[in-house]
């Protein structure tokens, strides 16, 4: 088996391919430049580190009730007019850890969203006893206090504009509230069905033009876009397949007034972007939803385009944890072997018919990076099709696929070749490297392959690492499953030393998938449907290993 092979490279017959596969090409590890949590052992005290993060003093508070969205929501808009915090109680009492914040506050006037059904008169007649002026904006519903909070809003409101969401669920409403905060637009809510009927008629009188529903239609009804549409409203929906989804959307569409830095709440509850909501709009940082144990592809991918960004999360390490990255789909960066210049790879000549490795090799590549998206890895390729990389030098060539997989903070590499032998060689073969200078240069020998080929001044790692190790395990795996069940002959897994193997600072593995210098096997190498196999396999032996 060669190393590095000759070839004259055409990429640009693969350009579509690649394209049309989706799969992200450059690779960019998630850069947070600073990481703050704003939390405390219960919604109501992380309300309260909310608020001391944004305001030392302020005249007013707004008093929303703890267990239950829709006031508190509807009240961002007017807490970010007030340019103050939205704090959280109980029906009957207001808790000390709020109490005590109003007072550090030295807050002069409180805003109480709801009813006294939601928060008691008591609370209301104890502020004012205090020395408080207290307004209470409620009314008989969560649609009627929509409107009561809408009022005071409405009047800095030159776009015209309102928010419609759902009254029964909260993500929607959390992902506009920063948006509709800094812009003074309501929030108001419907039923998910019908358009109701007081919303309806406050649009109406109110002069509003313009109407944003964050969600799809099955939160906020197509009859009810079309009621707005009909009379003489624009309407604007952004939804995506899933609240966190429909968050990054509105995220995305609002990019513009936000910074580059971002706030983390979590999807599953809300009484934390609650009050978080106020200060992503005093600081003008979008809130993104998160899930616990995972983040989203596509917020994943938002995040990875981003230069550097600094983090706030909103909750305990219970809900959030403060390992972001442990949330991330793990990455495998698949290298297409060879390129320009000192780096060609091998070509299989049979009389009109030629088969060249480079274009083989992102063929294949291709495959394995869509199988491995499939199954829920992100997948980097280390060049692009319609890239000629014009390398002075083998090593480097193999340094810039290495510097990769570095900079993506891969957790495993898989460089995908095709062999030349004489025209009877047969199989496939999969190689790793025990030794790793770059992590451990420990209990290292010269040595023998294992794998029993006679490979020149090879060093075997007695100890190896656990990277080293992972690299073996993935070899071996995949080598066995080409075998098994694809019907190669199988030539094993070695420790062999390569360059793209031996210096990476992660597991890796180089895939030798047949011998181009065997015309039948060439053959089947090109074959689209064989290539899909191909991919399918090694992503399925990846993912029994790293899981």
């Amino acid at each position: 088996m060669k190393e590095y092979k000759s070839i004259r490279i055409i990429v640009f017959l693969l350009a579509f391919a690649l394209i049309s596969t989706g799969i992200r090409l450059d690779a960019k590890a998630l850069s947070i430049s600073g990481k703050v949590r704003y939390s405390g052992s219960t919604r109501i005290e992380t309300g309260v580190a909310v608020s001391k993060a944004g305001w030392s003093t302020s005249d007013n508070v707004v008093l929303a009730y703890a267990y239950d969205f829709p006031d508190a929501l509807a009240g961002v808009s007017l807490a970010y007019k007030l340019n103050c915090p939205i704090l959280l109680t109980e029906t009957k009492s207001i808790p000390k850890a709020t109490s005590d914040e109003i007072n550090r506050l030295k807050a002069k006037n409180i805003y109480i969203l709801g009813s006294a059904g939601v928060i008691s008169k008591k609370i209301e007649d104890s502020l004012v006893s205090s020395g408080k002026k207290v307004t209470r904006l409620g009314g008989t519903d969560r649609f009627k206090t929509s409107i009561e909070i809408a009022k005071n809003v409405q009047g800095g409101n030159s776009s015209h504009t309102a928010v419609i969401a759902t009254a029964y669920d909260f993500p929607d409403a959390l992902a506009i509230a920063p948006y509709a905060a800094m812009n003074n637009i309501p929030i108001l809510f419907t039923d998910p069905k019908t358009f109701t009927e007081d919303t309806k008629n406050w649009i109406k009188s109110n002069g509003i033009k313009n109407v944003i529903i964050p969600g799809s239609s099955a939160v906020v009804s197509s009859s009810t876009e079309s009621t707005l549409k009909s009379m003489g409203i624009n309407v604007r929906r952004i939804a995506g397949s899933n609240r966190f989804l429909t968050t990054l959307n509105v995220v995305k569409a609002f990019q513009s007034s936000f910074t580059n830095d971002v706030i983390f709440a979590t999807g599953d509850d809300f009484p934390d972007a609650l009050t978080g909501g106020v200060l992503a709009a005093k600081t003008k940082r979008p809130i993104l939803l998160v899930r616990k144990t995972e983040i989203e592809k596509d917020v994943q991918d938002y995040l990875d385009a981003k230069p550097s960004f600094n983090l706030t999360i909103l909750g305990s390490t219970g809900i959030i944890p403060d390992n972001i990255k442990s949330l991330f789909r793990k990455v495998v960066v698949v290298d297409p072997g060879h390129g320009y210049g000192a780096d060609y790879g091998a070509v299989g000549k049979f009389g009109t018919t030629t088969y060249e490795e480079t274009v083989l090799d992102m063929q294949v590549a291709v495959k394995v990076a869509q199988s491995l998206e499939d199954q829920g890895y992100k997948a980097v390729l280390t060049r692009q099709a319609w890239e000629k990389p014009v390398y002075k030098t083998l090593d480097e060539s193999m340094q810039t696929r290495l510097n990769v997989a570095k900079n993506a903070e891969a957790s495993l590499f898989i460089s995908i070749h095709h062999d030349a032998g004489t025209s009877t060689s047969t199989g496939i073969s999969t190689h790793y490297s025990s030794y790793k200078p770059n992590i451990d240069t420990k209990d290292v020998v010269s040595g023998i392959d294992p794998g029993g080929w006679p490979y020149d001044n090879l060093k075997i790692d007695t100890s190896p690492s656990k990277q080293a190790i992972l690299g073996k395990d993935v070899a071996n795996k995949i080598v066995n499953k080409l075998a098994s069940n694809m019907g190669y002959k199988n030539l094993y897994a070695h420790d062999h030393g390569l360059y793209v193997t031996k210096y990476t600072t992660m597991g890796a593995v180089l895939v030798e998938c047949g011998f181009i210098s065997n015309p039948s096997e060439a053959k089947r190498s090109a074959d689209p449907k064989n290539q899909d196999l191909i991919g399918q396999n090694i992503a399925q032996a990846v993912k029994e290993v790293l899981n």
